[in-house]
């Protein structure tokens, strides 16, 4: 599969839905809340 498929020119890993997760459960984001986090190597990114 073509890297050049995904915007962020690699596939994702099981370690960056992992940083995500601990990130949320580390309870360090006080100030979000009701959001959608897009962990998919910016392709929900609008392209021109």
């Amino acid at each position: 599969i073509d890297s050049g498929l995904v915007p962020a020119k690699r596939w994702g890993e099981a370690s960056d839905i992992g940083t995500v997760v601990a990130t949320l459960a580390g309870g360090k984001l006080g100030f979000s809340t009701g959001s959608i986090i897009n962990v998919d190597g910016a392709l929900s990114v609008p392209r021109l």
